[in-house]
C-alpha cells in the first residue's frame, strides 16, 4: 500500500524537489531564447514585426501583464467610472 500524500518516510524522491546544485533547466531555456532574439535582430526586429503583426502582438503583451493587480492602503475612486463595452471590429487590435 503507497504511503498516505504527504508521507516524507516513503522511498521515492517524490516531493523532494530539484536537488541542491542540479542545473535548473528552464533557465538554461530562456538564456537560449534570449541569444536567439538577440541573433534575429532584437527589440529593432521585433518592433518592425509588431507594426506588420499588431494583433500578435498585443496578444503576446497581454500574456506579459499581470492577471491581478492588488492595491493596498486607502484609494480614492470617487469620479471614476467603469464600464464594460462589447468590442466591435473597429477598435479590436486581434481583428
Amino acid at each position: 500500500m503507497a504511503n498516505p500524500k504527504g508521507n516524507k518516510d516513503n522511498l521515492t524522491n517524490a516531493g523532494k524537489g530539484r536537488p541542491k546544485g542540479s542545473k535548473n533547466k528552464l533557465t538554461g531555456f530562456k538564456a537560449s531564447v534570449l541569444r536567439v532574439y538577440e541573433d534575429i535582430g532584437g527589440d529593432k526586429a521585433f518592433a518592425e514585426w509588431g507594426k506588420k503583426n499588431p494583433g500578435e502582438f498585443y496578444k503576446i503583451i497581454a500574456k506579459t501583464l499581470p492577471k491581478a493587480v492588488e492595491v493596498k492602503g486607502e484609494v480614492d475612486l470617487k469620479g471614476i467610472e467603469v464600464r464594460f463595452v462589447k468590442p466591435s471590429r473597429d477598435n479590436n487590435p486581434t481583428g
